[in-house]
């Protein structure tokens, strides 16, 4: 099996979005491992109902979120 045939994931746990987020992207090789400045990346979020994550868990919290496109543009993600 190939590398492009495996997928690779990375479980954190924790009380803060950007700490746990940063710690995966950490542990998958940091940001820079999936980007290069300047590119233009698509974050796509679970956002199919109007309703707090904390009622519909498939719905992704917005905190997620901006964590995530904080770290993609602190890597230089435009």
């Amino acid at each position: 099996m190939s590398r492009e045939d495996t997928s690779i994931v990375a479980l954190v746990r924790g009380a803060n979005p950007r700490d746990s987020i940063e710690e995966a992207f950490q542990r998958l090789g940091g940001v820079e491992s999936f980007i290069r400045p300047g590119d233009t990346v698509l974050v796509k979020a679970n956002a199919a109902a109007p309703v707090p994550p904390s009622v519909r868990p498939e719905v992704t919290d917005p905190e997620v979120v901006a964590a995530v496109v904080g770290l993609l543009r602190d890597g230089g993600a435009g």
